[in-house]
């Protein structure tokens, strides 16, 4: 954003967007499912066919999250700079691995610490929580 907004031609991107959902439609397609786009009013955007817009799993845990919600503390994030919110999460990002990275030293004496820290990323990526 410091180069300016169109640094790479105002299409670059919608180029790379483009680029970008071809390979995440394929990854789908690799799966079994189909992603598909829709300009509908009542379910604009992205979704998967044959697929509810949240599955029963995700809607309990997002109303279970909402129970934990505290308006200040939305409040107090909202005042927060983008660069701030980045960074945030970008530290939260690094703590959750490290956590992960620890377990499995603990787990596993002597693993070399940097094997620990890919396998920490390969568990958190996966979703896979062993």
């Amino acid at each position: 954003m410091r180069l300016g907004k169109n640094i790479f031609g105002s299409a670059a991107w919608k180029d790379n967007f483009y680029r970008d959902m071809r390979l995440v439609k394929q990854a789908f397609q690799a799966a079994g499912m189909q992603l598909a786009y829709s300009r509908n009013p009542h379910r604009p955007g992205y979704y998967l066919i044959g697929e509810p817009p949240l599955s029963a799993e995700y809607r309990q845990i997002l109303h279970n999250s909402l129970a934990e919600v505290d308006p200040r503390q939305i409040e107090i994030y909202r005042q927060l700079s983008h660069t701030e919110r980045f960074r945030q999460g970008c530290s939260i990002s690094n703590t959750a691995r490290k956590v992960v990275a620890y377990q499995i030293i603990q787990q596993n004496p002597g693993i070399d610490p940097a094997e620990a820290n890919r396998m920490a990323l390969a568990r958190i990526y996966s979703g896979n929580p062993r």
